[in-house]
């Protein structure tokens, strides 16, 4: 039983921990390998994954539904569903 001060934890459907998400293959919608996720950065508008790139460098991709629409941590992976462009983005330029 829950204190009424006190959030229920199955309320948050939205949440994700860093350590859920890092080490996920993020893979496009056909299924081709993008990059691994390397690190959850937290924004005050939105937040954001940094991907370690097949090449080895690093982007980072909005971490919103319309982007990421999949997360599924038991199967090891993330769908990303980048505009045209947006994965040969260098992190380095942030």
């Amino acid at each position: 039983m829950l204190a009424a001060d006190q959030p229920d934890p199955s309320e948050d459907d939205e949440g994700w921990y860093e350590e859920d998400l890092v080490g996920l293959t993020a893979v496009d919608p056909t299924g081709t390998v993008v990059g691994e996720v390397v690190a959850l950065e937290l924004g005050a508008a939105q937040d954001r994954l940094r991907l370690r790139r097949p090449d080895g460098g690093e982007t980072l991709v909005p971490f919103v539904e319309a982007i990421v629409p999949e997360v599924d941590p038991e199967a090891g992976r993330l769908v990303v569903d980048a505009p045209p462009g947006l994965l040969d983005l260098d992190a380095a330029g942030e």
